[in-house]
Formats: structure tokens, sequence, C-alpha cells
């Protein structure tokens, strides 16, 4: 199973329900829509189709599409408590409106934006094998070094006494939910740098998919038993080129395996 279809797909379904919740909420409270014009409402209905299309299809491009749904199903729950015609407005319309909060916490979740602790804790470990790199750029820098004998890369402890990287960023220890590796190379003319997740995040069962808000537990709560960790695993070598994998992945790495992962 791909790793990013799970989270993607939760989010989407809560989107979707919204607008499921919205109508019948609607017809049991007795609202009176808006719009009056059916042309009109059938623009509306086109426009946001469109923009649910595009989350779907393009999460990468669903940011503003998303905050146009998002503010269209609070708007709705607030017309179904002003308009609503018996009693049930004033529990139907709350609901409404926290079911557009909690798809909103979905759905931020599965594609990272603006919160979603797993993709935030793969981007830092990216983040620290760009800082890798850069380190090992100044480490083997010739002027540094004093030789024309081309590039002499070191190791993280080699990193860390010349003050080039974090004094806590060490091989045997979790850094930011990542256990980091290394392969140097002994003549020094090659290195690779490795993060894999200390703990694999537990992925949500099929049915939380159609619960709003299933994300605050499984990326929340249980955020404990992860440890703050990701999905996929990272390297880099001396081409500054980031891969990785969503496959269970086991240290020690070599050069020969990480050359079959996909590169970002």
């Amino acid at each position: 199973m791909d790793y990013e279809s799970v989270p993607t797909l939760g989010g989407f379904f809560s989107i979707l329900l919204i607008f499921v919740l919205i109508i019948l909420g609607s017809r049991i409270a007795r609202a009176a829509p808006i719009e009056k014009r059916r042309g009109r409402r059938i623009a509306t209905g086109i426009v946001l189709g469109v923009f649910v299309l595009i989350m779907g299809v393009l999460p990468v491009l669903s940011p503003f599409p998303f905050l146009v749904v998002f503010f269209y199903a609070l708007f709705c729950g607030i017309v179904i408590m002003r308009r609503g015609e018996n009693s049930s407005r004033w529990l139907i319309g709350p609901v409404v409106i926290a079911w557009a909060m909690l798809a909103y916490i979905d759905y931020g979740t599965s594609v990272g934006f603006p919160l979603g602790s797993i993709s935030h804790n793969e981007a830092s470990a990216v983040g620290t094998l760009r800082r890798l790199t850069s380190a090992e750029e100044k480490f083997s820098d010739p002027i540094r070094t004093g030789t024309s004998n081309g590039p002499a890369y070191g190791s993280l402890d080699d990193l860390r006494r010349g003050r080039l990287i974090d004094d806590d960023l060490d091989a045997r220890l979790r850094h930011n939910g990542y256990l980091f590796g290394e392969a140097i190379d002994p003549s020094g003319k090659h290195f690779l740098f490795y993060a894999i997740p200390a703990h694999l995040p537990h992925p949500a069962p099929v049915w939380a998919r159609f619960l709003p808000g299933s994300s605050l537990y499984y990326n929340g709560w249980r955020h404990d038993e992860t440890h703050g960790t990701g999905y996929r695993s990272f390297a880099v070598d001396e081409t500054s080129l980031i891969r990785y994998t969503a496959s269970p992945t086991s240290i020690p790495l070599t050069r020969e395996q990480v050359a079959l992962w996909g590169a970002l």
C-alpha cells in the first residue's frame, strides 16, 4: 500500500461527507437556501465540485480550494442555525461547523498544511540530511584541508569535531524521531548519510477514513507511540540528491540499496 494514499484518502472522505451533512441537515432543519435562483445554485455546485476534484487529484494545489470549501461549510452551518424552522437547527448547525473544522484537521494533516506532525518530522529529517551535505562540502574544501587530491569526506564524528554539525546528532541516538546512519568510503571519496523512522507510525484503520477528526487520535493522542517520527526513510550522498523509500528499512544501509530509491 502506498504510504501517501491512506491519510490523503481519509482527509478527502471527510471533505466529501461535509456536503452530505449540509444537504441532509438543511432538509431536516427545513433551512431555506440563501440563493433562490436555480442557475446560481447550479454554478455554485459546479465551482465547489471542481475545487473538490482539485483537492482529490492535485493536493499540492489544494490550499485555496480547500479554504473556499471550508468557509462554505462554515457559512452553511450558520445558515442552518439562522434559517432553520425547527429546534433541530441548533444541533445540526453546530455539527456542520464542527465537522468542517475536523475535516480541516484531517485534510491538513494528510497533505501537510499547516499542521501534520508526520509531514513536519519528515521535512526535519530531510533538512538534517541537507545540513550534513553542506557540512561535508565545508569539511572537504581543498582550502580547508590543504590538499588538491580531491574531496576527502568525514564521518559524523569528524563533522562534530570540526563543529560543522550539532553535538547531539549521533548515529546511535534518535534525532527528531529519526535514526541517522552513515557509510563513509575508507578512502574518503564517497559518503552516504541516511535517516530511517525510529518507529513506524501506526496506520489508521479503514473505518477511521470516514470519521472526521480521526487524525487527532492517530497523529495526536497516539503521537507518543511513534516518538515523533515519519513514514519514509531518506538518504543523501556526495551528489546532494535526496532519495527516499516508503518501504520498511533497517540499518545499516549500502549505497546499492539507496540507489534503488526514488528521488525527491
